[in-house]
């Protein structure tokens, strides 16, 4: 073998030794790091627009964290935390809409919270208390906040899983009809709560004066928002807020108004 040919070898022996280094490196800081411990548990729950308060608090997801694991998880060898399991435990909170959970280069637990809107609250006449976000899932109360949504009360079928593919259910009809409501700034300004009847009709009670507004059942719903729109624009600025007690809008094509 001629010295040019050894020289050929040795330096393609060195590059193998180097990357045989590498890699046995490479291993050691993975497993180093796997029996290193969590250092800390950091929550960041993104707040709901519109909402100065949070349904589900730091305390709230840490307590979920405690009860759902054997072994804590501050303080605990890296490896031995199913971050997908965090994530798992958490997103089956009703308040919940999506948990991402990861570890950064400190050895931190972070763990990052989008909250579930809710658009209505339910209060019917069998004491049943809660809300419906804005795909109709079922959310109990919080007991850190009151979201500020349009109140649904009286007689109302409860809630069912597959609300949202239910026809002529009337829960699935008031949840569309808080759609519209909110889709309109108008009415969303004006509505405060929705009122169901036993006979099925349906009554708005605005947040501005005392009248109650009875809209009738969930039928031609457009044509007598329309009508109850230009009663507000054009009749009360000239009529006054608290002239009305009952304004009517059962009936087509007309608006009956009682003091």
């Amino acid at each position: 073998m001629d010295n040019k040919r050894i020289i050929r070898y040795i330096g393609r022996l060195s590059w193998v030794v180097v990357l045989l280094l590498a890699v046995a490196a490479l291993f050691a800081g993975v497993r180093n790091r796997s029996v290193s411990l969590s250092s800390d548990i950091r929550v960041h729950i993104t707040p709901l627009e519109g909402l100065d308060s949070t349904l589900i608090r730091k305390a709230d997801v840490m307590d979920i964290l405690s009860n759902s694991f054997e072994e804590n998880i501050l303080g605990n060898r890296l490896e031995r935390i199913d971050i997908r399991r965090v994530e798992e435990v958490l997103e089956e909170n009703a308040f919940v809409k999506n948990a991402d959970a990861y570890l950064d280069a400190d050895n931190i637990v972070n763990v990052d919270i989008s909250q579930r809107a809710p658009i209505m609250r339910v209060k019917d006449h069998d004491g049943r208390d809660y809300y419906l976000d804005v795909n109709g899932v079922f959310m109990p109360t919080s007991k850190h906040y009151t979201a500020r949504v349009p109140v649904i009360t009286g007689y109302i079928p409860p809630h069912v899983p597959d609300l949202m593919t239910r026809e002529n259910y009337l829960l699935k009809n008031l949840f569309d009809l808080v759609q519209i409501i909110r889709a309109d700034e108008f009415f969303n300004a004006l509505i405060e709560q929705i009122h169901v009847a036993q006979n099925g009709d349906i009554a708005f009670v605005p947040k501005i004066g005392k009248q109650q507004i009875l809209f009738g059942k969930y039928l031609n719903i457009e044509p007598k928002l329309k009508r109850l729109k230009i009663f507000y624009k054009e009749a009360i600025p000239h009529e006054g807020w608290q002239k009305y007690k009952m304004v009517d809008i059962r009936f087509e094509n007309q608006i009956v108004c009682k003091k």
